[in-house]
């Protein structure tokens, strides 16, 4: 058994490594998404942001961090709409992909499905969780959704769900990617590159209603329109 997790590390930087120069979607050059063209929406670490339902920011979520912290500290019992404007891509060792959705991945990947950090999760799945306040990776994780799983399994035309939170705390956003080991947790974060928005609204009452349960898909409305990057 010691032998088997001194070898895995090394095994999984040979897989991911042969995964990445194999994809179709290979890129050797790796691209930011600019922030998306909004009215006025500020940014969720402003001052002031979603201070009141009604309120909405834009967070930014780097590809490359365990944790994404977006500054919102969410109420428990709240419900909050999660947008991802098109037209975004990340990268996952060079593999593009559009969030909010995840990678099925190929049969090499696949021999490591156990590595994810949300097993049955697809590869880089948009995740958003509310986790406990602070700047460590070992944080409590209270609740999460998969937030291109929960889009489309509701309505592919949808661009956003609407998470209704169990508990106060911080709400964080990451890639769902593997999980290197004990003593260097983000080893397979640190070679992804790219960075998202993600449009964050703490609904009023009345928007709210319509929610019944966590991750649930905002009535299939149509995809965001004019937020291209420019």
């Amino acid at each position: 058994m010691k032998v088997r997790n001194i070898l895995l590390p090394a095994v999984l930087v040979v897989a991911v490594t042969l995964t990445g120069c194999a994809a179709v979607r290979y890129e050797p050059t790796s691209y930011d998404s600019p922030k998306p063209v909004g009215a006025g929406v500020p940014g969720c670490l402003s001052k002031d942001a979603l201070a009141a339902p009604g309120d909405e920011c834009l967070a930014l979520v780097r590809a490359d961090q365990w944790w994404s912290d977006t500054g919102v500290r969410v109420k428990k019992g709240a419900a909050y709409r999660l947008t991802v404007p098109p037209h975004q891509v990340w990268f996952d060792k060079g593999i593009v992909n559009k969030p909010p959705y995840g990678d099925p991945g190929s049969r090499l990947m696949n021999l490591f499905e156990r590595y994810k950090r949300h097993e049955g999760g697809l590869w880089f799945s948009l995740i958003a969780a509310v986790v406990a306040p602070g700047s460590g990776l070992d944080r409590r994780e209270h609740q999460r959704v998969d937030i291109g799983a929960a889009i489309k399994k509701k309505c592919e035309e949808c661009d956003s769900v609407i998470f209704l939170t169990k508990e106060d705390g911080a709400l964080s956003l990451y890639p769902n990617d593997a999980k290197g080991p004990a003593t260097h947790p983000t080893f397979f974060y640190e070679n992804n590159s790219g960075q998202i928005w993600v449009r964050v609204r703490w609904l009023t009452a009345k928007e709210a209603s319509a929610a019944t349960e966590t991750g649930v898909a905002d009535e299939c409305r149509p995809r965001t329109k004019g937020t291209a990057a420019q």
